[in-house]
């Protein structure tokens, strides 16, 4: 979470922005763990979700995230979306901005 938190940061919005999420863990043993971790993220309002289990994941991590954001402070006031494969302690790799 902290990888998506910098690259909506960078995109000038923030977490509170997030309207979807996908949840991708190599196995759905990790579910509780990881929902506790979402719901402490996004205890206010979270936004919609799908998590996926039982997927090979790349470089054997256990949990992959992307996201959706609606940048209401863009100059055009557009939607754009920001999203990110954070995986373990791979590092970030935003997908678009």
């Amino acid at each position: 979470m902290i990888n998506l938190e910098a690259i909506l940061g960078n995109c000038g919005a923030s977490l509170r922005d997030v309207v979807k999420v996908n949840v991708y863990l190599s196995d759905m043993v990790t579910f509780d763990e990881m929902n506790h971790a979402y719901l402490e993220v996004f205890a206010e309002f979270p936004p919609a979700r799908i998590s996926v289990g039982g997927v090979g994941l790349a470089l054997g991590a256990a949990v992959e995230i992307d996201c959706i954001a609606y940048n209401r402070h863009s100059e055009q006031g557009n939607q754009e979306s920001a999203a990110s494969q954070a995986s373990g302690e791979r590092g970030i790799t935003p997908l678009r901005r």
